[in-house]
């Protein structure tokens, strides 16, 4: 599969952004383990694990990875021979993978999912509870499969009762709901 040698060549660019190359990797983890609860056959799964070493490739910003994501994510591509249709596809989704999309295709919503899921994990959750009055019901209400949705609640549940604990029981400066 051509997504392993994808990997090295955007980890210098994956490497400036604030979660770093590792963050890829967790998502990657993350798409690995989940992809059989897609409706999709083994065929994709070398498209499917490009787009999610690509999807922040174009910086640490939402606005550079829409905008410059695209444009080294063709270059890489071409770079070890993907079909134009695949690049097309895979920049395409690159310019719109921090939005939640009606109907999207399959390839997307492995990604997406992925990709908030990612955001529970020890390495990360704080990076985004940290920020001010952070949503975390509107992370979980986002996810396309109820399986990755069902384990956020979980993995949520868990991180309420852990701050409960330490008696910091509000999330993101808010309190979280589970319904």
């Amino acid at each position: 599969m051509k997504y392993m040698q994808l990997l090295e060549l955007a980890k210098p660019y994956l490497a400036k952004n604030d979660l770093g190359a590792e963050h890829t990797l967790r998502v990657l983890d993350i798409a690995k383990k989940n992809y059989g609860k897609y409706d999709l056959d083994e065929t994709w799964k070398d498209i499917v694990f490009s787009l999610v070493v690509l999807h922040d490739i174009g910086g640490p910003t939402v606005k550079e990875q829409y905008e410059k994501g695209p444009v080294i994510a063709k270059k890489l591509l071409e770079k070890l021979g993907y079909h134009s249709f695949d690049i097309k596809l895979i920049c395409g989704f690159i310019q719109r993978h921090h939005e939640r999309l009606n109907e999207p295709h399959e390839i997307f919503k492995i990604l997406f999912d992925s990709d908030r899921l990612v955001m529970f994990s020890e390495e990360e959750f704080d990076h985004y509870n940290s920020r001010p009055n952070f949503d975390w019901n509107s992370v979980i209400d986002s996810f396309y499969h109820n399986d990755l949705k069902e384990t956020a609640k979980k993995l949520i549940t868990i991180k309420c009762h852990l701050n409960a604990q330490d008696k910091t029981p509000e999330i993101g400066n808010q309190k979280t709901s589970m319904n």
